[in-house]
Formats: structure tokens, C-alpha cells, sequence
């Protein structure tokens, strides 16, 4: 047992109690064996990896044990942090979003060179993103999860009308806006407004394809914040008129990625910039009432950028090992099996992210993916939701304030000037002091 929390002490504050979130392990609770790790996982990777069976694969191939514990969203980031601060050692792998990668928590983490060194990863060359969990010549994760944002259509609704799929942002809007006046009950855009991190990586996508940025350097002792230049002003607006223009779909201030699947699912909206790995629900024959009927394209872009495509702000989930962990060489083990092409694979087919290249080629995944060819190409034209990744430390204070400046745009309260230098302000003071 790591300082600071007991085990039972862990289950409790993470707002499920001991019982529920055993209940949700697919192991039982008790102390480890020799050849066992612990990992603690977001709900959705247990579920990738067939509830269990990939692990159970690995166990079987290699002898090593995984006890998997599940923690849902939003505990699931609050506590991690508070566990990797207070040194405990009750998990051996865990895995978190660079996306809300807080450069503080660096000092918790076991940079993985050493370990890579001794045992290379299976073809590292496949593996698309691992940039994003870089800090300079240190690598702290290995991807397992990674889903660009693109735009998912209804092709029977462009069909009808001979809508051209969007190429441009001001092309997007314009499908957007026929769309909604022409088919009733049905919007032409959707945007994640809720005021958490949902609605920053929504922004992004838009930022980005504005050829905007946070910072002019990676390096931030050298950096500028850059937010608030025309590019960033221009990308607020435009993501702000969407609903100003009533083109998005009521709830917009709550919504969510499910949100998103939810009105996707039930044919209430016609286009929307989303991630990739939502294609498979919103196009589930099961679960759909427009399955067969979606189609999907790269992200639009802005133009006068020079752009050929939108930038995607990927969001990417990284396998790490905390500092504290006493069994780092099998932890190790295991994340190289989980990671290995064939591993990849066979969580792309349960819904993953896929984040090798050779997924991508693979017969298995083309015919399981219709958008193959626009997933790859998008995730090779995306950029990470911070530049630089891992550094910012107090990131989850910039994401928490930074959202209610765009969130006020979004919802009409507050000019788009007026938030976007105030979001600027935020990221100046707390990331450049």
C-alpha cells in the first residue's frame, strides 16, 4: 500500500465506495501476485480491450496478471492526480489524456527511456503519435487510445439537396445553415459547449483550422501567448455564430460527446466535427436510426491559412507508470503487449483509437471502419490540444478557467473579443507567471 491513502480510504473518496468500484473491476480484490500489476482504467478502455479478454489473452501468452480497476469520469482525473501526488504505489500502470496532461504531475511519472532501452517497444516506428507524450528527450507514455476529430455527415441529406461536403469553414456553415432551414427538426452543426474540457477540445479543432495557436514557441521560456491574435479571435467568432445562427441543436451548453452520439443516433443533426472513434456507435445499425446513411471527411479549414485540411485537435490517452509503482519492469511488459500491432488491432475492432500505422493497412480494420483513409489522414494532419504537451504545469486550472471565457462567447454573454484576450490573460499568468 502506497503513503498517504489507504486502499479503502481511495475507494471512498473516488465517490463509489469500495463495493461499487470492486464491482466494476473484472478481478477481485485482494492482495497481488508475484506476476501481477495493478491498473487503473477509464471504463471505455476496459471495454476496448473485450471487457477483460485482451488482458486474459496476455495472461495466457506471457503469465503476467492484470488486476484491472474501473473508475468513471469525472473521478476518474481528480483522484489519479491526487494518488500520483501522494507517492502510492497501489497502481502499477494508469492511464491519462495529453490532453489534460499536467506538466506537475512529471515528477510522479517514470519517464520510460530506460525501460525502452532495455526492452524496445514492438516496431515503435508504427506508432503514430507517440510525440505526444514527449517532454523533450523523455518519453513518459505509450499510446493505446487516439482519435482525431473529423466530420461526420449524412450523405443522404447532401444527396438530396447536392450539398458538396465542406471544405472550408464558411463551407460548413453554409451546409449548415441550408440544412437547418430546409429539414425540420434537424440542425446543420453541433459544438460541445459544457463547460469543461469538452468544450476547449471542440474549440481547438476550430482554433487550429484558424491557424491559430496558444503559444508562438514550444519552448515556454521563450514563448509568447498568441491566443488572442486575429487567427484566434476569428476561430471564437465562428465557433460562437454557430449558435447565434440557431444551427445548433437545443442543449448546446451542456453537450457533450455523448451529447453528440445521442443526436447523431436519433437523426438530429445532418453534420458535426467529432471524434473519429464515435463512428462506430452513431453509424450502429442497433443503435441508429441513420445507420448507412453517415459518411465522414476531413475537418474543415479557414480560409486565406493556407491549409489543405482542418487541424485536428487529437485527443490521446497514454499508458503511464507512476514513480511509486514496485513493479515497473512488468508493468512495463504488459504495456508492451497491449501496445503491440496486433494488440491495436484487436482493440481498433472493439471501438479503440487505433494509433499504429499498420491498423490502419489492415483488411481487418478497413472493412470495420469505413473511414479508414480519412481517420489516418487526419490524425497525420492533427496536433496535440497543448503545444507544447506535458510541460504546462497547473494545466488543469488553464482548461478549467480558459472554458468559461469561450463557454460565455458560445452562450451570448460576452463579446468573442472580450474572451478570447481574457482566455489569453489566463494562459499568460498561469502558464508564463
Amino acid at each position: 500500500m502506497g503513503k498517504g491513502v489507504t486502499r479503502r480510504e481511495f475507494l471512498k473518496i473516488a465517490g463509489a465506495g469500495t463495493a461499487a468500484v470492486a464491482g466494476l473491476s473484472a478481478y477481485p480484490q485482494k492482495a497481488l501476485a508475484q506476476n501481477e500489476v495493478s491498473w487503473l482504467m477509464h471504463p471505455v478502455h476496459f471495454a476496448q480491450m473485450g471487457k477483460g479478454e485482451l488482458l486474459e489473452k496476455m495472461a495466457a501468452e506471457t503469465g503476467i496478471k492484470v488486476k484491472a480497476v474501473q473508475m468513471p469520469f469525472p473521478q476518474y482525473r481528480e483522484k489519479l492526480a491526487i494518488l500520483l501526488r501522494q507517492g502510492s504505489s497501489d497502481f502499477d500502470i494508469v492511464g491519462f489524456s495529453n490532453s489534460w496532461w499536467d506538466g506537475s504531475l512529471n515528477e510522479y511519472l517514470e519517464p520510460l527511456n530506460g525501460l525502452m532501452q532495455k526492452k524496445p517497444l514492438v516496431n515503435p516506428a508504427d506508432i503514430l503519435s507517440m510525440d505526444g507524450f514527449k517532454v523533450g528527450d523523455q518519453i513518459f507514455a505509450v499510446p493505446y487510445r487516439i482519435g482525431p476529430m473529423i466530420l461526420h455527415y449524412r450523405k443522404d441529406i447532401y444527396k438530396k439537396y447536392g450539398l458538396k461536403v465542406p471544405k472550408t469553414m464558411e463551407e460548413y456553415r453554409e451546409n449548415a445553415r441550408f440544412i437547418t432551414k430546409k429539414e425540420t427538426g434537424v440542425f446543420g452543426a453541433f459544438v460541445m459547449g459544457e463547460q469543461t474540457f469538452f468544450s476547449l477540445w471542440d474549440f481547438n479543432t476550430y482554433l487550429f483550422s484558424y491557424g491559430g495557436a496558444y503559444f508562438d514557441n514550444p519552448d515556454l521560456k521563450k514563448a509568447k501567448v498568441i491566443l488572442n491574435n486575429q487567427k484566434g479571435l476569428d476561430a471564437l467568432k465562428f465557433w460562437s455564430s454557430l449558435r447565434e445562427e440557431n444551427l445548433l441543436p437545443p442543449g448546446v451548453l451542456s453537450a457533450t460527446w455523448d451529447t453528440f452520439i445521442t443526436n447523431m443516433q436519433q437523426g438530429k443533426i445532418a453534420q458535426g466535427i467529432n471524434w473519429s472513434v464515435y463512428i462506430g456507435p452513431v453509424n450502429d445499425p442497433s443503435k441508429s436510426k441513420v445507420a448507412g446513411f453517415l459518411d465522414w471527411a476531413l475537418p474543415p479549414y479557414a480560409e486565406g491559412t493556407g491549409l489543405s485540411c482542418g487541424i485536428s485537435a487529437s485527443s490521446g490517452w497514454g499508458l503511464y507508470i507512476p514513480k511509486a509503482s514496485k513493479k515497473k519492469e512488468l508493468a512495463w511488459e504488459t504495456i508492451r503487449y497491449i501496445t503491440n500491432p496486433q494488440s491495436d488491432i484487436y482493440m481498433a475492432l472493439k471501438g479503440g483509437g487505433p494509433f499504429r500505422g499498420s491498423t490502419f493497412s489492415s483488411p481487418e480494420y478497413k472493412k470495420f471502419t469505413p473511414a479508414t483513409d480519412v481517420i489516418k489522414t487526419a490524425l497525420e494532419n492533427s496536433a496535440p490540444m497543448w503545444r507544447p504537451v506535458g510541460t504546462i504545469r497547473n494545466a488543469s486550472e488553464v482548461v478549467d478557467k480558459v472554458v468559461i471565457e469561450i463557454t460565455s462567447a458560445l452562450a451570448g454573454k460576452k463579446p468573442p473579443k472580450d474572451a478570447i484576450d481574457k482566455a489569453a490573460e489566463i494562459v499568460k499568468n498561469v502558464v508564463l507567471g
